[in-house]
């Protein structure tokens, strides 16, 4: 039965139950005499019930229930905003905006737009050469990407290979880092006239976190970031997005990469 036919349903049966009511009303009115007090008093009470109920329950199912519902609507959203507000610490004043389960990294340089400006901080990526062409496309259209990459002399990159394990040896985690670097180099190379630019500097410094930053105007759009833990973080592994807001982690995320940015292009211009 759709809804339709169930609320001409509910319709049918107040109008029956009215008519039925005023119909005792009126026999114990008219057809039963005083002598007959109980058959009076009891059509009487009936009538009374079925009228009464009837137009009670229309006022309350056309004014009051919708009053009701909104009022308990309104308290429950309350209640839940508190109660995943509590959950997830304040989320929504901090800018958190969820998780996502793989860093999508070809849809990170497809949604830039012509003088918006990606930083990039991280290691390198495994599989870059799967999103390689996006990249080169976004600086095409535009966009200003600025890669902080690790420094392969580093001895910090030594210290990560050792975390990964035996997924990474330091040999081999150097090796690829210097492929990476080499990639972006090349299409740095092939794009000097693009409306964008690519930006390269390598740190020799502690790795942080990895952090990726979508500036738009000139204002911070929306970032992405994970944790070095023993895994790449680049393939399989969960990030957080996060939006600007009142009290938002998003600014200092910005603030420390800047600060690695002037840190390092300082000493590659003292060099």
């Amino acid at each position: 039965m759709n809804w339709l036919a169930k609320k001409e349903n509910v319709v049918l049966t107040l109008l029956l139950s009215f008519a039925l009511g005023v119909i005792f009303l009126l026999l114990s009115r008219l057809y039963f005499s005083v002598d007959g007090e109980p058959w009076k008093t009891l059509f009487g009470l009936l009538g009374a019930y079925l009228t009464i109920s009837v137009i009670v329950n229309i006022l309350h199912r056309n004014f009051l229930k919708p009053s009701e519902d909104q009022s308990r609507l309104e308290e429950l959203e309350e209640l839940l905003d508190q109660r995943i507000d509590h959950m997830l610490g304040q989320s929504s004043l901090h800018g958190f905006a969820g998780f996502v389960a793989e860093m999508d990294f070809k849809g990170l340089f497809k949604k830039l737009d012509a003088n918006d400006t990606l930083w990039w901080l991280d290691t390198y990526c495994p599989g870059y050469q799967l999103w390689q062409d996006e990249l080169e496309t976004a600086i095409k259209r535009g966009a200003n990407i600025n890669m902080l990459v690790l420094d392969p002399s580093s001895r910090y990159a030594v210290d990560r290979a050792n975390e990964l394990g035996d997924s990474y040896k330091p040999q081999r985690f150097k090796d690829e880092l210097r492929a990476f670097i080499e990639a972006l180099e090349i299409i740095q190379d092939n794009n000097q006239n693009a409306p964008g630019a690519l930006e390269i500097v390598k740190y020799n410094e502690r790795l942080g976190l990895p952090i990726y930053i979508i500036e738009r105007h000139g204002k911070l759009h929306e970032a992405y970031n994970s944790f070095y833990l023993t895994r790449p973080t680049g393939v399989g592994f969960p990030h957080l997005k996060w939006h600007p807001s009142a009290s938002g982690l998003i600014r200092d995320f910005k603030a420390y990469v800047q600060l690695k940015w002037d840190n390092n292009s300082t000493s590659k211009r003292d060099n």
